[in-house]
């Protein structure tokens, strides 16, 4: 940990600075020490005992080593900067240093070219290949719609060659869908769970796989009865009860980030050691509308050794199928070695439930799903008098005094039960009018329709109730489509019904190469009710006797999980190499799932922002247990909180969460726990930098963040700082730099300052100089009781830094105030001051600058028309458009999973006098345009000072009833010949090369968008970054087209069944790079990874430096955390605290960039040179290698002082402990 008390005065003479310095560090190190040695002296009242003396003692000569310590560490500065200034006068300035920007690592930010292709890997099945081969029709395939007519090859199966079926119970619970997460677990989770452990302790032939540990960890809590945890966990130590992904959720996969996906995961993993002892070995994917080999990556990374899939492109589940390759070995594109593939199986057919999982007739397969039978018993409730024709208390006074404790009656008066109804009082205690004690009460309950029938005891329209009523209609209540209802196995049908079923597992089984069958069976929310049970277990089973007692079937079948399943052809078949990616699903015709990438925008930015701050507390957080071992009970306070805040964005990472596809009562639960969850992270992330910054009364203050939610439903708002004569109050605010790199970074504060000499200060108290003065405005409105003052900041890594805003001592100078043009604002700001210029008239062109980039903008329509970055430069026009829906009663419309558009071609947004307004300064250029009809938007440019980049936000709000089923997109037209090809990311992980089809509709051609997209050609890049997932695709050539909302009125027959209308005001923000791609003919190839500068702006969007205000002062102004930086292509993704105690995860990612970036080509980390010395003196020396989710060892003789290799591309995770407190 390092402590600067300097800053860099170039103009000043160096002499005189170097010898004030140093004489003023050294007087304040003896101040310092003898001031220790006083207050221990002077205040012994604070003594209480003799742990709290040696506490206090060890604390102040902690305080008295970190002083000293800042003074070597000053003078060691000193001598640097002198040695920089004399290199940078010879022109040899070293940039591996400290100080150094990762930029400084950026190659003349060219991009190298396609030629000289590198050797690389091919796989047995390339997706690109796929697509390129598929004709994406869809012919019909008779009862396999989406296949063929399979015919049975009896001589494939032999006593040789012997068909081993698996038939795997699951129950499939979304945390959150139609119902939210609690009312699912209340009806219906609750009892599932409660089932498994109750139906497979009293029959071992039974096996069970789970998926979603939310819910494990909720029946946990709330079961009551301890033989019950017992039992749980003495069936997953058998095996008969197997954990699959083990995931706190099953996480979408085309909108989710993947910090998130590990977190997630981890959150899982983690809770099922601590609980159940037990380490997941296969995924299980069954629900995610399109599937990623991020997460194969991810799930290879945490020790697992297979997963199933099911919701892939209909055409290439059948192409896969003919070819007998729907098991395979999902491997990396860029990975050469089989170190990380993973065994990945797909299910052939529409769906996972039971008339789609057991062969290719859903009508045949329906009819075993026995929770569909007719039941066997009818029980109902028989009421008690329900015939006599009007009761009498007489009958209750009898049947009291025989003992009885309740009743039932029917034949009241409907107007007293319509009134007794409608008080919900027909329920109620029936006393005899004479009586005065409760001795002769007894309980009565009222039936309150019409009659004791069918049709009228099941709730109040008679014709649905009827329809239950099975001895008038012999199917049960959960009937087939295909009109088969299934029969009860008994001795006279079991051999035909055995045969057909049989016939359905070989046709499967003939589409995948292994002799074993892997069967669900299953649903959403089934096995709630025993009844389900009995009718499954007791059928299947009968089937199971009879068809394994004969030998000549060659055919061997039990329940099973999926261990079993995977198990059972371990080591014996080798499957086929895959590589690329399942997006975008399509699930029948031209119904492609693209539209949930845009759904709800709002809660997809709400996610982000969490997701930073978890990632950011994660960090200060274990610094702070690390560096503090004192304050250790005050931080293990807040671990609830932290937990909280943890489940609640993996929670949120469902794929019908961050999707948009839950309801909204269900989205708006999913909101207020992310919200709680960022109070809960303020609170926690406030104490960590108090514990570190030494502030006082830490346990009666808190720092609050400058830039915060209001409530789950609004965007973010800056705090207003107050400055005035009466208080003379100085407000103190702290830069959080979580990120592991140093860059320089605009600050913006809200003031409203009553005095003129105010000023800022940095951390060494200097006077920060160059302030930008901004005007605030909300859409077309001044807001008058504040300004807004920007300065540039230069973060270390990983660091904290205390700033300072208040009445200066001295009278300051002027601010730099910005000039304000305004375009077609009216006449009320005519003449307002000199720095706000007021037109009725728009030029045709408005063009804006600085020393790296050049923008031209029309003035008719407000938006962009050209952009240079210093010798790139392009014709880039943006503009808003959108897409209708289709039209006609009993035609497919849009919603919330699918986009289904009205047409080919997007249509432009028409509006008319748009307001601009140009905010221009001395340190960043604001190009607003202001939208008010059809649907109110802020369009922002913007561009820094020294950036190489801009920046774009878009606000707006899709309310408007006549913006219905329309989707908002933005289009950027350039002169890329980018032809038919484009890039997007995975999670954030990787790229992926995409190709537009006319073979494929429009709506198919739309790709997820979690942080990137580029199009590129043989002289420019052009990549757009996003601080929220969207959708996104390149219609033609040099387009790119990324959708920013949608607002849909209908259902999309889904199973949501309800539209998208609960549009919120939305902030979205992206940057926007033009890069230069080199002609070198020597280059080698990176078309797939982004440059070094995206990647590095892209984690600055996704992890901001966080701001947190109070009006103390910290004891230590500045703190940061590295002694040197990491490599320039190794990022800090985490540093978690473990639920172990003082045992914490390191988690390093060291990123695939091109050869734009002059990284070291083997990049090694040393964690005892990386981490200053007051983090290593804390940590054992012995460091242990582990899986992503920290459940398994994979090197265990490492040390801190070890050469830790990252490989490019991929994730490590070291186990870090510290020493005994």
């Amino acid at each position: 940990m390092m402590f600067r008390l300097a800053k860099k005065k170039w103009m000043r003479s160096l002499y005189w600075t170097i010898v004030l310095v140093f004489l003023v560090s050294l007087l304040t190190a003896f101040i310092y020490y003898f001031v220790l040695i006083d207050e221990l002296e002077i205040k012994p009242k604070t003594i209480v005992n003799s742990d709290n003396l040696e506490k206090q003692i060890n604390y102040r000569l902690s305080g008295l080593e970190l002083g000293l310590k800042q003074n070597r560490d000053l003078l060691k500065s000193i001598r640097f900067k002198l040695d920089r200034v004399f290199k940078d006068i010879n022109g040899n300035l070293n940039k591996d240093n400290e100080d150094s920007d990762p930029s400084d690592y950026i190659r003349d930010q060219s991009i190298c070219a396609k030629s000289s292709p590198q050797k690389e890997f091919k796989p047995n099945i390339s997706m690109p290949d796929v697509y390129e081969e598929l004709k994406f029709d869809n012919p019909d395939g008779g009862v396999w719609k989406q296949g063929w007519d399979l015919i049975v090859n009896e001589t494939l199966f032999s006593k040789g060659h012997k068909l081993k079926v698996f038939v795997v119970p699951h129950s499939h619970n979304d945390p959150g869908w139609i119902k939210t997460f609690d009312r699912y677990f209340r009806e219906q989770t609750k009892h599932i769970l409660d089932n498994i452990v109750t139906k497979l302790s009293e029959d071992p032939k039974l096996r069970f796989i789970w998926a979603e540990t939310s819910y494990l960890s909720a029946w946990w809590e709330t079961v009551k009865d301890p033989k019950m945890k017992t039992q749980m966990k003495a069936l997953v130590d058998s095996g008969r009860l197997e954990i699959v992904t083990g995931g706190w959720v099953m996480n979408d996969e085309a909108n989710v980030h993947y910090f998130a996906m590990i977190t997630q995961m981890v959150e899982g993993h983690e809770w099922l050691m601590d609980h159940l002892g037990v380490k997941p070995k296969y995924g299980w994917a069954i629900d995610p509308f399109g599937l990623s080999p991020t997460m194969a990556y991810i799930l290879k990374g945490m020790g697992f050794e297979g997963m199933v899939i099911q919701r892939v492109h209909y055409a290439i589940k059948k192409y896969l199928a003919s070819k007998q390759e729907l098991e395979f070995r999902w491997r990396q594109y860029w990975e050469h070695k089989a170190d990380s593939d993973i065994v990945c199986h797909i299910e052939p057919f529409y769906s996972y439930d039971v008339p789609h999982t057991c062969g290719p007739d859903p009508k045949v397969c329906c009819q075993f799903d026995f929770k569909r039978l007719p039941p066997s018993k009818v029980y109902l409730l028989i009421p008690i008098q329900s015939n006599p024709f009007g009761l009498s208390p007489t009958m209750a006074y009898i049947l009291k005094g025989m003992g009885f404790e309740g009743m039932v009656i029917q034949r009241v008066h409907y107007a007293i039960k319509k009134y007794l109804a409608s008080k919900q009082e027909l329920e109620f205690r029936w006393r005899q009018y004479w009586e005065h004690k409760a001795d002769s009460d007894i309980v009565c309950h009222i039936e309150p329709f019409y009659s004791y029938d069918v049709p009228h005891t099941c709730g109040p329209d008679p014709k649905v109730c009827c329809q239950f009523d099975f001895k008038r209609l012999p199917p049960s209540k959960v009937k087939c489509p295909w009109k088969a209802s299934p029969h009860k196995i008994t001795d006279s049908n079991v051999h035909q019904r055995s045969l057909l079923l049989l016939d359905q597992y070989r046709k499967k089984s003939m589409l995948y190469k292994t002799k074993s069958l892997l069967i669900p069976l299953g649903d959403d929310f089934r096995f709630d009710k025993l009844e389900e049970w009995d009718a499954q277990t007791e059928n299947y089973q009968k089937l199971f006797d009879y068809i394994n007692a004969r030998p000549e079937w060659n055919v061997e079948i039990k329940f099973s999980t999926l261990g079993e399943y995977f198990e059972s052809f371990k080591g014996i078949h080798s499957f086929p190499t895959l590589s690329g990616d399942f997006f975008t699903y399509s699930d029948r015709d031209d119904h492609y799932w693209s539209g949930y990438y845009t759904s709800k925008p709002f809660f997809k930015r709400f996610e982000r922002i969490l997701e930073s701050h978890v990632r950011s507390t994660e960090i200060i957080f274990s610094m702070a247990s690390i560096l503090n071992p004192h304050s250790l009970d005050r931080l293990n306070a807040l671990m609830p909180l932290f937990v909280y805040a943890r489940q609640n964005l993996a929670l949120f990472q469902h794929h019908d969460g961050i999707t948009g596809t839950a309801k909204d009562i269900v989205v708006n639960d999913y909101a207020n726990r992310m919200y709680r969850s960022l109070e809960n992270l303020e609170k926690i992330s406030s104490q960590s930098i108090m514990n570190l910054l030494h502030y006082e009364n830490i346990e009666s203050n808190q720092l609050k963040l400058v830039d915060k939610l209001p409530n789950s439903f609004s965007t973010s708002t800056k705090s207003l700082f107050i400055i005035d004569d009466n208080n003379n109050q100085n407000w103190h605010f702290v830069i959080y730099n979580s990120l592991g790199f140093a860059s320089y970074e605009l600050v913006c504060i809200h003031l409203q300052p009553m005095v003129n000499n105010w000023c800022i200060k940095d951390n060494d108290g200097v006077e920060v100089e160059d302030i930008q003065m901004n005007r605030v405005w909300s859409m077309d409105k001044l807001l008058t009781d504040r300004v807004e003052a920007c300065f540039v900041v230069h973060m270390k890594a990983l660091s904290l830094a205390e700033y300072s805003v208040g009445i200066c001592d001295e009278k300051r100078g002027v601010h730099k105030k910005s000039a304000v043009t305004l375009y077609n604002f009216g006449q009320s700001f005519n003449n307002l001051s000199e720095d706000l210029v007021s037109f009725d008239e728009t030029p045709t062109e408005i063009q804006l600058d600085n020393e790296n980039i050049g923008l031209t903008f029309s003035g008719a329509d407000g938006m962009l028309r050209k952009l240079s970055i210093r010798d790139v430069t392009t014709n880039l026009r943006m503009k808003f458009m959108t897409y209708g829906t289709r039209s006609g009663k009993k035609v497919q419309k849009s919603g919330a999973y699918i986009f289904l558009p009205d047409n080919e071609n997007a249509q432009d947004l028409v509006y008319s006098n748009c307001k601009i307004r140009i905010t221009k300064g001395n340190i960043v250029t604001r190009f607003e345009t202001i939208i008010e009809k059809p649907i109110p938007i802020r369009h922002q440019i913007s561009i820094i000072k020294g950036k190489r980049y801009i920046e774009m936000e878009n606000e707006f709000f899709l309310s408007q009833s006549s913006f219905g089923n329309k989707e908002l997109m933005i289009r950027f037209y350039s002169d890329i010949q980018n032809d038919d090809i484009f890039y997007t990311d995975l999670n954030g992980f990787q790229m992926i090369k995409r190709k537009r089809y006319n073979k494929i509709p429009l709506q198919g051609n739309i790709y997820p968008m979690p942080t990137t997209v580029y199009i590129e050609d043989t002289k420019q890049r052009l990549s757009v970054l996003s601080g929220q997932p969207l959708g996104a695709t390149s219609p033609r050539s040099g387009w790119v087209d990324i959708f920013l909302d949608r607002r849909l009125l209908q259902d999309d027959q889904r199973g949501l069944n309800q539209g998208v209308v609960d549009n919120r005001k939305t902030k979205e923000i992206f940057k926007i790079l033009l890069e230069s791609t080199s002609s070198e003919p020597t280059a080698p190839t990176q078309p797939l990874k982004p440059s070094l500068e995206a990647q590095i702006e892209l984690q600055k969007i996704l992890s901001p430096p966080i701001l947190m205000y109070s009006t103390m002062k910290s004891t230590i102004s500045e703190i940061y955390f590295l002694h040197n930086p990491l490599p320039c292509n190794i990022h800090l993704l985490n540093m978690r605290r473990s639920s172990k105690a003082n045992t914490y995860s390191l988690y390093l990612h060291r990123w695939g960039v091109g050869c734009d970036a002059k990284c070291a080509a083997n990049s090694t980390v040393v964690l005892s040179q990386l981490f200053s010395p007051f983090i290593t003196k804390s940590l054992e020396p012995q460091i242990t290698r582990m899986s992503l989710s920290s459940l398994h060892e994979k090197e265990s003789d490492l040390s801190i002082d070890s050469q830790l290799n990252v490989e490019e591309m991929h994730i490590n995770v070291y186990r870090l402990r510290t020493r005994g407190v």
